[in-house]
């Protein structure tokens, strides 16, 4: 092999080609590994290139050597090998030319197993008398602190074992001075770091802290093209850890930081204080002892004339922590920390009776507590002392103040005790309890003796009381439950807005600790105000809604315990209305719409179970059937059997076969062989005549698991199909629900639907079933889901059945409860991204079939599918197929059909800055067609959300649309609505005028 020639190579290539040199370093790398060729050879190889004259030969031979060095594996060469190369790169050092090379090498070197402590001497001794920092570039210093640091973290015990302290303190100073370069400087703030911390510092300090502060604050800001990606907080915190290494430091650095604090910038202050504050924390409480009266002399004036509210940035927040920091290093000194607390009282004493100064004592003091509890003991009981000595005879203001005062104390006993749901620490004698009473009571005065008019007052004593719930070991049952009292009385008799809604908050955090409390005191006190007639309740003389008792029964009834005690108590108060009142259905709808938001409400807590509810479930199904006003109103059987259906699917699926067949018989007109749900009741048979009863049904097989099976279900789907073809329906609710419950038996139960395929559309009704067969197949993305699309895309061109297939559409997409989805529970077959589906299948072939036919009213039949798709379609699914439908949807705003347009304009309003290319194509149709419907017109096709759409669409023309584009429409646009400034409904006469301002402002320049 000729490694001349090789290397000649390298050298020739090294600045041209950098991919073929780095190749030509790992094939000498590779040699050396596999033994053809020793390191030494390779040196020789490179001796003459290494001495040459040539300015540029010396540095590539020198870069050849250092590369294939570092590409080594470390146990590669011996002790030899790296004596000979320690004297070789020590020698190179005097070499200007080839610096960087020479200490990439050299880092490389250090970095190998068999560099020993013999070598170290060389290389420092080298790097003090031959290396100048100053005249090399900030890539090459980089490599001379990498070589240190690299030194370091290998030998460390042994500079301190051998007394290499100094040697390599001194050229560490030598290497790091005058640094600039933030990548050099972070290492430069890590190595001083561990200098400080590990070594010896003998007489060294003073120049080691001088070589760190000189670039205190550090006010670096990254440039854009950074290719290390280095931070002002990275060099802040970098640098704050140096400082704060050793308490060698802190004769200079105390004096130093507190005269930074005089600062006029909140970013300087700030970074001060939070250096101070790593000094203390780790400097010892020897350093501290000697100087904390220095530090509270330098923030005496900061922190009580500090403004504690208008802080963006922390500093004050900062500052405080400097207290907190302190009490934390000197509470293990109880002589220490007495003089400090003591001292600070003594000098904050007069800030108690200003209170232009109290409340920052009060946060001084407060972050002293936060330390822990001995410090928390000690700084409450100086400062509530302070103080609740006077309580009594204060002015509004001044209980606010106080009120708030105290949350600063409060706050504090989370950091140290916890709460009620996280603990940290249990103290049953800490100082807050000491002052309970007299908190309570003043708490107490504020919220329920004060006038109602005073919003701020009650919100925070409500806010306050809350915050009493949730500390740790704080507050006894009766306490709580005293609270609990205020709270309700509160909800009851005030209606402002904020302390209502403060007063549910604290009661549903009482609900969250300990839900036997509310169940005791709260809801009994609800459920005995509401009334036996359908009145308004009465509360301390005074008239109020009962939807405001029911609002708030809603509120807090959150949880298993909850949830049991209000169903209960409400079913029953839904049976007596029953047999009291002459006309129980709205009083009755408004029970039963409450317990299905309760319901609804507490099913997102954990592991909500409804299986204590069974019993509850039984009573709904019995008076549903025992009373007609129950099960003749449509609204109220429709909440009713939601109630029923929620009940079943948060039930253990144990439950669920049981009662899948009990029902299904017994709403067949057969014998039930168990008595656990339909005791003492006569089986009710729906297929014998319509009745609204199919809810019942139809909502609880909704409820049960999916893997519940059905005996003989392609027979009770052909009686379904048959009952409803052949029975005269009265009602049109009644006639739906027998067709949810049909499309709800497709989807969970039968797969082969190839059967229903081949329906004869001979009447509406018949459309009607196959639309929602449609859907059961359609919700689970069945095979066949296409072939049922089909059949109902080609009803459309239909003259007779046209319009009703069209409307069949909406049927497919509509969002039903009957197929509500729920978290982790399987009662049904929907996929989750079945509209999606649908939506790509459906919409080329209404497009198709629109362009395809030359009769207005066949053309309008798949305008209006296509509207009533897009009014139950999220904008996501919409986006991405809009220009292939928009020529449809624009013509879709021309039929006699309000809902459609409507749905068409919020599609298009949607749009507008997604697709601002395609609205422009069409702009000069767009705004004649928004301009008619944004006026009112004799068919009352326009309504009040079509006006508005219509204005909001124009509006946001101006908005987002090309300038050049609108400016043309702008006369026109600002005449045509001149009459809608005077419609009758508020809303649409805003929008008008906003839109008309906003093209009067196009293309005018403000000035």
């Amino acid at each position: 092999m000729d490694l001349s020639l090789n290397i000649s190579q390298f050298l020739a290539n090294s600045g041209s080609d950098e991919n073929r040199a780095s190749a030509i370093v790992e094939r000498f790398a590779n040699q050396i590994h596999s033994r053809d060729i020793k390191l030494i050879d390779l040196i020789k190889a490179l001796g003459d290139y290494l001495t040459a004259e040539d300015d540029l030969l010396r540095p590539k031979a020198t870069q050849c050597l250092s590369g294939t060095l570092n590409s080594l594996k470390k146990d590669i060469l011996t002790p030899n090998d790296i004596s000979v190369l320690t004297g070789f790169y020590v020698s190179k050092l005097e070499d200007g030319q080839c610096t960087k090379e020479t200490l990439y090498g050299m880092s490389s070197l250090v970095d190998m197993d068999s560099f020993g402590p013999s070598n170290l001497d060389k290389v420092l001794k080298g790097l003090m008398e031959q290396y100048d920092s100053t005249k090399n570039l900030a890539s090459t210093r980089y490599y001379g602190l990498l070589t240190l640091q690299r030194i370091f973290t290998k030998f460390v015990n042994y500079l301190i074992q051998m007394k290499k302290d100094k040697l390599f303190i001194e050229c560490f100073l030598h290497v790091a001075s005058g640094e600039k370069d933030p990548r050099n400087l972070l290492l430069s703030f890590a190595l001083n770091k561990d200098i400080s911390s590990s070594l010896n510092l003998e007489s060294f300090e003073d120049e080691l802290f001088d070589i760190l502060f000189c670039y205190f604050p550090i006010s670096f800001k990254p440039p854009k093209e950074d290719p290390y990606k280095i931070t002002q907080d990275q060099l802040k915190g970098s640098l704050r850890s140096a400082i704060a290494s050793s308490s060698a430091f802190d004769k200079d650095s105390y004096p130093n930081l507190l005269e930074k604090l005089s600062s006029t910038s909140p970013s300087v202050k700030r970074d001060t204080a939070e250096t101070i504050n790593a000094c203390i924390a780790n400097y010892g409480q020897k350093s501290l002892i000697e100087h904390w009266l220095e530090i509270w002399n330098a923030y005496k004036f900061e922190v009580v004339h500090g403004e504690p509210d208008d802080e963006e940035i922390g500093v004050y927040q900062s500052l405080l922590n400097t207290f907190t920091e302190i009490s934390k290093v000197l509470t293990s000194n109880e002589v220490e920390f007495d003089q400090f607390a003591s001292t600070l009282l003594k000098d904050l004493k007069e800030s108690f009776q200003n209170t232009k100064t109290l409340k920052q004592t009060c946060l001084i003091f407060g972050a002293i507590a936060k330390a822990n509890n001995i410090a928390y003991n000690k700084a409450v009981k100086l400062v509530l002392a302070q103080l609740l000595v006077k309580t009594d005879g204060l002015n509004v203001r001044e209980e606010r103040e106080l009120i708030q005062n105290l949350g600063v104390f409060t706050s504090a006993y989370k950091d140290v005790y916890g709460t009620t749901s996280s603990p940290k620490l249990q103290d049953y004698n800490n100082g807050l309890k000491d002052f309970k009473d007299q908190i309570l009571i003043l708490l107490g005065k504020s919220l329920m003796g004060s006038s109602q008019v005073e919003v701020s007052l009650r919100t925070l004593a409500i806010t306050e009381l809350t915050n009493l719930t949730t500390l740790s070991d704080f507050l006894s049952n009766s306490e709580l439950s005293l609270i609990a009292q205020y709270f309700t009385e509160t909800v009851l008799m005030d209606d402002n807005e904020y302390v209502f809604n403060s007063a549910i908050g604290g009661l549903a955090q009482i609900a969250q600790l300990d839900s036997s409390v509310l169940v005791e005191v709260t809801l009994p006190t609800l459920i005995s105000l509401l009334p036996d007639a359908d009145e308004p309740v009465r509360i301390n003389g005074q008239d109020k809604p009962k939807e405001k008792i029911f609002d708030v029964i809603v509120s807090i009834s959150t949880g298993g315990a909850l949830v049991n005690f209000m169903v209960i108590r409400l079913l029953n108060k839904l049976e007596q209305l029953q047999t009291t009142l002459a006309d129980p259905v709205p009083y009755s709808f408004l029970i039963l719409s409450s317990l299905q938001k309760i319901i609804t409400t507490s099913e997102s807590s954990t592991q909500f179970s409804t299986d204590t509810l069974f019993p509850s479930l039984v009573k709904l199904i019995h008076l549903l059937l025992k009373f007609p006003s129950l099960n003749q109103d449509d609204a109220i059987l429709e909440s009713a059997t939601e109630i029923l259906k929620l009940i079943v699917v948060f039930s253990s699926k144990s439950f669920h076969q049981q009662l899948s067949d009990d029902t299904l018989s017994f709403f067949t007109g057969l014998p039930v062989a168990n008595d656990d749900y339909y005791k003492d009741l006569e089986p009710i048979n729906v297929f014998a005549e319509p009745t609204p009863l199919i809810n019942i049904l139809s909502k609880v097989l909704a409820g049960v698991n999916k893997s519940v099976s059905i005996n003989n279900v392609d027979s009770l789907i052909n009686k379904l199909v048959e009952f409803i073809k052949t029975s005269s329906f009265q009602d049109g609710y009644v006639r739906i629900s027998y067709l949810r419950f049909l499309s709800l038996i497709i989807n969970k139960w039968n797969c082969e639907v190839s059967k229903y395929e081949n329906i004869t559309f001979d009447s509406v009704l018949s459309l009607e079933i196959y639309t929602w067969i449609t859907k059961g197949v359609l919700l689970r993305i069945d095979p066949k889901s296409e072939t049922f699309i089909d059949v109902l895309v080609g009803a459309l061109s239909d003259t007779s059945l046209g319009a009703m297939a069209a409307n069949s559409f909406e049927v497919l997409v509509v969002d039903l409860s009957i197929f509500e989805k729920f978290k982790k529970i399987l009662n049904n077959n929907v996929r989750l991204l079945y509209k999606q589906k649908f939506f790509d299948l459906v919409v080329p072939k209404l497009v198709e079939g629109f362009n395809g036919n030359d009769d207005m009213k066949i053309k309008s039949n798949y305008l209006s599918a296509l509207s009533h798709i897009l009014k139950h379609t999220k904008r996501e699914i919409i986006n991405p197929h809009l220009p292939s439908f928009f020529p449809l949807l624009l013509q879709s705003l021309n039929l006699m059909d309000s809902e459609v347009r409507l749905a068409s304009l919020n599609t298009i309003l949607s749009s507008v800055g997604e697709v601002s290319d395609l609205i422009t194509s069409h702009i000069s149709s767009l705004i004649p067609k928004l301009l008619a419907l944004a006026q009112s017109d004799r068919d009352h096709l326009n309504t009040e959300p079509v006006r508005l759409a219509a204005v909001n669409c124009l509006h946001s023309f101006a908005m987002a649309l090309p300038l050049q584009k609108v400016v043309p429409y702008q006369k026109e646009v600002i005449r045509e609505l001149t009459p809608v400034l005077d419609d009758k409904k508020r809303s649409v006469r805003k929008g008008a005028i906003d839109a008309r301002q906003a093209y009067y402002e196009l293309g005018r320049t403000v000035e």
